[in-house]
């Protein structure tokens, strides 16, 4: 099963190396002027958001 996963190594901090922080930087822009009662709709948003799109990266 884990025959296809492997490890890239980053260092320490490098966000312009790192494949999610361009995930976190598309949501954050999606969501950040979403108006919600609680924490369960924003996150419900966030979530939407993220399993609906289609995010092209190459490492």
């Amino acid at each position: 099963m884990l025959q296809k996963v492997h490890l890239v190594a980053f260092p320490p901090y490098a966000p312009d190396h790192n494949p999610i922080e361009r995930v976190w930087k598309d949501a954050k822009a999606a969501v950040s002027n979403f108006q919600s009662d609680d924490f369960d709709q924003a996150l419900t948003a966030f979530e939407t958001h993220i399993a609906g799109r289609k995010l092209n990266y190459r490492i």
